[in-house]
């Protein structure tokens, strides 16, 4: 029910983004001329739908911008800052994030699918339904994050700070880990053991 209501509110997004595609390619660029000529602070900036895949946008000030389906795929981005930002359907796919700073993100959604977060804090974010496969999360703190439904198939956990999550129905199949993650069980459902 509550995942129906959230992709139905991303496809409205999607749909009406849609409607300003030529304004995309002026933000995307206009992003890009701004962080050629310097400028790292771009907060609570509107860039729903922006097109940076593939950019260097390191050390930038993301805080509260709105990046709703956004395309960022392998795109630079270590160091950034995307505090209380709004990633919901982003594209991020192999994307570097190494020590970004993500906490209290909304990342409902969004694939990271190879997307390097070592080190990186999404303190308290909400990646309920992300997708992380073989994402590289060595020594991230997702503690207090929400995780509820999110594919980390395959990511290396090793070194995760994961207190107080919540991975109910989380895939936590072939993750990488130094040692069992612990957590509390009443907000978490682990995968069966393969016989």
């Amino acid at each position: 029910p509550q995942s129906q209501s959230l992709l139905k509110l991303l496809q409205t997004i999607e749909k009406n983004s849609y409607n300003d595609l030529e304004g995309d390619a002026d933000i995307s660029r206009g992003i890009l001329a701004k962080y050629a000529a310097g400028e790292r602070h771009f907060v609570g900036m509107k860039l729903t739908g922006a097109k940076l895949s593939g950019t260097l946008l390191s050390h930038s000030n993301f805080k509260r911008a709105e990046l709703m389906l956004a395309s960022l795929n392998e795109t630079a981005l270590e160091q950034c800052t995307f505090r209380e930002a709004h990633l919901s359907g982003a594209d991020m796919i192999g994307a570097y994030l190494k020590q970004a700073d993500l906490s209290h993100a909304v990342l409902i959604g969004t694939d990271l699918s190879e997307a390097t977060l070592a080190e990186a804090s999404l303190i308290g974010s909400n990646l309920g339904g992300a997708c992380l496969c073989e994402a590289d999360l060595r020594c991230a703190n997702l503690s207090e994050a929400i995780l509820m439904g999110a594919n980390l198939q395959g990511a290396d956990l090793r070194g995760v700070n994961l207190f107080g999550s919540n991975l109910i129905d989380a895939n936590l199949e072939d993750v990488i880990v130094d040692e069992p993650i612990v957590v509390d069980k009443s907000t978490i459902s682990y995968p069966q053991p393969v016989p």
